[in-house]
C-alpha cells in the first residue's frame, strides 16, 4: 500500500506565555540591589517585552528602569534611567532533544539618560550608569540560560511525552480503545513568529495504532531528533487497527441486541470467536429458541465495502420442540446475513471522519484542530489472536496550541 505523506503538525506556543515566563524569571534575577560608590543601585523590568522568533533564535527586548540613590545627609541623591536591552537566544537540539542556549547582549538604547538630581541641577553620571549597565547586564546573562534549563528540561519533557505516546492515550468512548504513536524520528522547522505564536512544523515518522491494550514500555525508544529547516512531510497518516476476539466479543453482542427474528428480538447468552483459516463465531442463543449457532465465512475487503465469503450457518436446537423450528430460523439468519454483506464500512468511517473533525477542540489551555479527508479501511485480516485492520486517509492536517502550562489534562 502505497503511503501518501502529509503537511508537518502545526505546533504554536503562545508568546504571552513566554513573555510571562521572562517576566516572573527576570523580576527574581533582578530583585536583588547592587551598590557603587556608595549609591544602591536597582534594576526592574519597566513596559512591555518584545520577543520575536526567527530561524533558531529568539530575539528579546527588555525595557528596563535603572533606580540609582544615595542618602547625603538631609538629602537623597537620586538618579533614573530608561534604557532597552537587546539579547539574542540561540537554540541548539541535540539528536537526543537535548536542550543548549547561548545568549548574547547584541545592544542597548538608552530612552532617558539617568542624571544626578540636586536642586534645579541634572548631572550626567556616567561612571556610575556604565557600571549599572554593566552589572544589570551581567547579572541577566548569567541568569538567562540558566533560567531556560532550569524551566525546560527539553530531555525530560519530550521524553515523558513520546514515552506517554507510546503506551496508549485512552480514546473517549465506552470501547477501551488505546490509541500509541511508536516514532522513530522528529524533524522539527526552525522557528516562525507571528503577532501572538511562535511556530514550528514537527514532520512525524512513525507507526500509528488503534488497539485494545496499553503497549508495555519495554521495547521503548525515544525517537531522533533533526532540525530541518523547512519540514514539508509528515507519515503519520496511516494506522493500525488491532482487536482482540475478547475486544469483539461485546461489539458483536451489541450490534446483535435490537435484531428481529420472525417477531421476537435476538437474545444471545454467549458468544465465542475463533479463526483458524476462517472465522467462526458460536453464540449460544436463548430467544427466539435455544439453540447453538455458528457462523462460519472468510471476511474480505473490497473497495470500501466487508465481504463474507463462503458463510456456512448450523443451527442446532438444545430440545426437540426447537427442532422443529430451527431450519426456520436458520434460513432467516443466512437472508439476513445476505442482507447485511457486503459492508460498507468507509461510508460509516467517512461519517465519522466528519464527527471526528468538528469534536475535536481542544481548551482554552491547549487548543487541538484537526482537519482529516474521510478515513477509509485499506485492509483487513483476521488472526489467531484477533483482526488486524489499516486505516489510512490522504489529507491529515493537526494543529497544537500550547496557551497554559501545567494544564495538559484539560486537552
Amino acid at each position: 500500500m502505497n503511503t501518501p505523506s502529509f503537511n508537518p503538525v502545526l505546533f504554536q506556543l503562545s508568546k504571552s506565555l513566554i513573555v510571562q515566563q521572562i517576566i516572573d524569571a527576570s523580576s527574581k534575577i533582578l530583585a536583588e540591589e547592587m551598590e557603587y560608590n556608595g549609591f544602591n543601585i536597582k534594576a526592574a523590568l519597566d513596559g512591555e517585552i518584545a520577543l520575536k522568533a526567527q530561524g533558531k533564535e529568539f530575539l528579546l527586548r527588555l525595557p528596563l528602569e535603572l533606580k540609582m540613590y544615595k542618602p547625603e545627609g538631609l538629602f537623597t541623591l537620586e538618579a533614573n534611567g530608561k534604557l532597552y536591552f537587546d539579547f539574542k537566544i540561540e537554540v541548539e537540539i541535540q539528536q537526543d532533544f537535548k536542550l543548549s542556549t547561548n545568549s548574547e547582549l547584541i545592544g542597548h538604547e538608552w530612552l532617558v539618560d539617568p542624571k544626578v538630581k540636586m536642586g534645579i541641577l541634572n548631572i550626567p553620571i556616567e561612571s556610575l550608569a556604565d557600571y549599572a549597565l554593566d552589572k544589570t547586564k551581567e547579572k541577566l546573562l548569567d541568569h538567562v540560560d540558566e533560567m531556560i534549563h532550569k524551566n525546560l528540561d527539553l530531555t525530560k519533557v519530550m521524553n515523558q511525552q513520546f514515552e506517554n505516546l507510546y503506551k496508549g492515550i485512552v480514546i473517549p468512548g465506552d470501547l477501551g480503545f488505546y490509541a500509541s504513536f511508536d516514532l522513530n524520528e522528529v524533524q522539527m522547522s526552525h522557528f516562525k513568529d507571528s503577532e501572538t505564536y511562535i511556530t514550528v512544523g514537527l514532520g512525524l515518522r512513525g507507526s500509528l495504532f488503534v488497539q485494545d491494550k496499553l503497549n508495555t514500555i519495554e521495547n521503548y525508544t525515544i525517537p531522533c531528533f533533526e532540525w530541518n529547516p523547512q519540514v514539508t512531510q509528515s507519515d503519520h497518516n496511516e494506522l493500525t487497527l488491532i482487536l482482540s476476539y475478547d475486544t469483539l466479543k461485546p461489539i458483536i453482542l451489541n450490534q446483535l441486541a435490537d435484531l428481529d427474528m420472525g417477531g421476537q428480538q435476538l437474545e444471545v447468552k454467549d458468544l465465542t470467536i475463533n479463526y483458524d483459516e476462517s472465522l467462526s463465531l458460536d453464540f449460544e442463543l436463548i430467544k427466539p429458541i435455544e439453540a447453538l449457532l455458528k457462523i462460519q465465512g472468510d471476511l474480505s475487503l473490497d473497495e470500501g465495502n466487508i465481504k463474507i465469503k463462503n458463510e456456512n450457518v448450523n443451527l442446532k436446537a438444545k430440545n426437540i420442540f426447537h427442532k422443529l423450528g430451527a431450519p426456520v430460523i436458520s434460513k432467516i439468519i443466512e437472508s439476513r446475513l445476505e442482507n447485511y454483506f457486503p459492508f460498507d464500512i468507509n461510508t460509516i468511517l467517512a461519517n465519522q471522519t466528519k464527527n471526528l473533525n468538528d469534536s475535536i477542540k481542544g481548551s482554552d489551555a491547549i487548543g487541538l484542530e484537526i482537519n482529516a479527508e474521510p478515513i477509509r479501511l485499506s485492509a483487513l485480516d483476521m488472526e489467531k489472536e484477533g483482526l488486524k485492520a489499516k486505516l489510512e486517509t490522504d489529507r491529515l492536517d493537526i494543529k497544537i496550541q500550547i496557551n497554559q502550562l501545567g494544564v495538559s489534562s484539560e486537552a
